[in-house]
This record gives structure tokens, sequence and C-alpha cells, in this order.
């Protein structure tokens, strides 16, 4: 109906001859072995051979694809053995013409996540899920190390759900890191 209409899809999400922008190669993560229950592990499994296999399918529908660093277009034309002519680098960026949020803006934001002002802080924002595809256990441990300084005062704020989720409150209460 609309012949001049684009189409952009992410990764291995939708399988459409346009274009895909791809943020991850499923094909480059190493395989862990994930800390979950039985079924959890199995769904995981599942859940990745059938991640893997859209996206290769996905990725060789692609008219173009845009990737967000170099590394994963390498990622991409190896393990998607794509033409490296049709994949293109593109880095994230923000709007330039955006202000900075005001002072009422930055106190209500720190309000509602419960957060004095002026308090120094790191967020981590992502799915929090028994296979670690958004790097929470590394925070975690490379947290735990910096906790050990006494002149390291920075609350972390950890922002997300999953079905692991209260495994990793209990790894923190656990950590003495609080």
């Amino acid at each position: 109906q609309f012949p001049r209409a684009r189409v952009v899809v992410n990764g291995g999400n939708c399988i459409w001859g346009d274009i895909n922008w791809v943020h991850c190669v499923h094909h480059a993560w190493a395989s862990v072995k994930v800390h979950a229950p039985l079924i959890h592990r199995m769904k995981h499994r599942l859940a990745t051979t059938a991640a893997r296999r859209r996206e290769i399918a996905s990725l060789s529908a692609a008219r173009i694809i845009i990737a967000n660093s170099d590394l994963t277009r390498r990622h991409v034309i190896e393990f998607a053995r794509v033409d490296p002519e049709i994949v293109h680098t593109v880095y994230l960026g923000a709007e330039t013409d955006w202000p900075p949020p005001s002072g009422a803006e930055h106190a209500a934001a720190r309000d509602r996540i419960q957060q004095p002002p002026n308090r120094p802080m790191v967020v981590f924002v992502g799915a929090i899920g028994f296979d670690n595809n958004k790097g929470l256990d590394t925070l975690l441990r490379a947290w735990g190390g910096l906790c050990r300084n006494p002149q390291w005062d920075v609350d972390l704020v950890v922002a997300g759900d999953g079905r692991a989720l209260s495994h990793w409150r209990a790894t923190v209460a656990q950590s003495g890191c609080q």
C-alpha cells in the first residue's frame, strides 16, 4: 500500500527485507552457564537457540544493516556472513538541542527514586534475569570491591525487573554492600 515506506527492525525481532538496526549479535555471545533453577536453564537454552536462528534469518533478509559500533558491525559480518557493503556503523547519540534538566526536573527525578540531592550515585537500568546478559553480575562484583574502600561513598541504584530479582536482592543483602 505504501511502496516508499521504510521499515526499521531490531536484530532478530522481526524478519523484514529493509533496514535492520543491531546493538548486539547473539552468535557473538560466549555460551555462559546460567545459575538458575532447571526450568529457567532449559528455557534459556531454547530461547538462545531460537534467537540465534531468528537473528540469522533477519540479518540475511536485510537490505541495509545499521550497527551501533564497529565491534557489532564486525560481529554481524563474521557471524551472519552478510555482505560488508550493507553493514554501516552509526554510533548512538543524543539530541543536541535538548537542554540539560532544570533544577526542578533534577530534584523530581532524585525524589522519585528516593535519592537525596547532591548525593553521588551510579544507576544501572536493565532486565534482571538469570542469564546476566546485561552485566549486573559484573557490576555487583566490581561494586563489592569499591565498597571495601572506606573512601568510596556512592549509592548504586538498580532499576529493572525480571525473574531473578529476588535472587539479586538476596545476593546484595549477603554482600554487606547496601
